[in-house]
């Protein structure tokens, strides 16, 4: 039978996943969180003074990986929120273009990217925009999740990913293949898929926070 945890520690294991992990719950999601939390002690066959202990203060990286599969959500699909990246087309990537004219360059970053569907939709937006070839544009896509990323890495989706895609650009970068539609190369070698915690690896990607959009961010 799964009961649920006590309040106290649905307290402390929400604080250390936001430690360790960089997500935030709120109080509605004290339910969702008990479930995990009896869910890993049951695993582990441990108290949860100890478990939590150990989240806090010494947690393996095999602990930290199983809870991220846990805890985020891989729902997405390309496109998604797509008036955001009509912005992103229409003023954001403008107006870095011209900011960013001597050096031309634009990084990209993608951060808890699940399957690749907004990087590589973000990979997307930015080579229809920057039609110039001398310039270099790079989107860096990191999530926690291995599973989530070993599908970003096959590129390959399912038409309903693909649902939120405007038919000319589905047209121009994906090909059928069987029954899943594969990504044009040109737009995978634009996109570098990294396993990455952010609560821990902030400081490889830079010291200056980049500009957000949801959960991407540019420079």
């Amino acid at each position: 039978m799964n009961h649920q945890a006590p309040l106290r520690d649905m307290e402390r294991f929400r604080s250390a996943v936001g430690q360790r992990i960089g997500l935030r719950f709120d109080d509605a999601k004290l339910g969702f969180l008990g479930e995990v939390l009896q869910r890993r002690l049951e695993k582990f066959g441990r108290g949860s003074d100890a478990y939590l202990w150990e989240l806090e203060y010494e947690p393996s990286q095999g602990e930290i990986t199983a809870l991220a599969r846990e805890l985020t959500v891989g729902e997405t699909y390309f496109f998604r929120n797509n008036e955001q990246f009509r912005a992103l087309a229409e003023v954001v990537l403008p107006e870095r273009i011209r900011a960013q004219r001597s050096s031309k360059a634009l990084r990209l970053l993608s951060a808890g990217c699940s399957s690749g569907d907004e990087a590589y939709s973000l990979a997307i937006v930015a080579r229809e925009v920057v039609a110039d070839p001398s310039w270099k544009v790079a989107v860096r896509a990191v999530d926690l999740n291995p599973v989530a990323l070993e599908k970003a890495a096959r590129a390959r989706y399912s038409p309903w990913a693909l649902r939120e895609t405007p038919v000319d650009v589905r047209t121009r970068w994906f090909r059928l293949d069987g029954r899943e539609l594969a990504l044009d190369k040109s737009v995978r070698e634009t996109v570098t898929i990294q396993r990455s915690n952010l609560a821990n690896d902030i400081r490889s990607f830079g010291s200056r926070p980049p500009m957000t959009r949801s959960s991407a961010g540019m420079s």
